[in-house]
């Protein structure tokens, strides 16, 4: 049975995406996520901009360097900022790890939204599709990496035109003007969830709830 945040259109989720700058996949997570459940305007360029400008070590709560990866914690005390000075008082976020069967309870759940941090060392960066396009958009030549998304659909009848099964569907900061999600294998997003981050434990979830 497919599952949809909210039984809202994947085009409609899709259009919450925008295309990212720099190492900010975390901001634009962070911005997206509280436009869909405030229905703001949020603008992730200028928080970008915002948390850079940022001097050492005050910085460091937030991300880890200028441009640099963001730890679940540093996530949490991120939308915790942004919600503040949008004045979004009826937010509650909490950092923990998951299950499978978790995410497929929580994506139902139509006052939260869940954000996975998947990652690779040294070995193959997990497949990600955009919409039913068989064109691996994570073809990357990295040994290593972490990415941030937005949970935002399961459906087990999603098959994309290379023949395979992708269910898990994402808002990701990767497109702007999109009109599909991002999908991922089982197979796929499991293992790269699985991964240790930083401060954050495996499968690390971000889980933003209006109150």
């Amino acid at each position: 049975m497919a599952i949809r945040f909210r039984t809202i259109s994947e085009k409609k989720l899709a259009a919450l995406q925008q295309e990212q700058t720099g190492n900010n996949c975390a901001v634009f997570s962070a911005c997206a996520a509280l436009n869909l459940l405030f229905e703001e305007q949020l603008d992730p360029l200028v928080w970008s901009e915002k948390v850079d400008s940022l001097p050492f070590p005050a910085i460091l709560k937030f991300r880890m360097m200028r441009n640099g990866p963001v730890t679940p914690w540093q996530h949490v005390h991120l939308i915790e900022w942004i919600a503040s000075e949008h004045h979004l008082m009826d937010v509650s976020v909490e950092r923990g790890s998951g299950t499978r069967e978790e995410l497929l309870v929580g994506l139902r759940r139509v006052h939260q939204l869940m954000l996975v941090t998947i990652g690779w060392f040294f070995q193959p960066p997990p497949e990600i599709m955009y919409g039913k396009s068989s064109a691996n958009q994570n073809a990357s030549h990295a040994r290593a990496g972490y990415h941030t998304l937005i949970l935002a659909a399961y459906d087990p009848l999603h098959i994309s035109k290379d023949g395979v099964q992708r269910p898990w569907g994402f808002i990701n900061s990767w497109k702007s003007s999109a009109t599909s999600l991002y999908w991922m294998k089982d197979s796929d997003f499991m293992r790269s969830w699985n991964i240790l981050t930083p401060l954050g434990g495996k499968r690390s979830i971000v889980t933003i709830a209006r109150r």
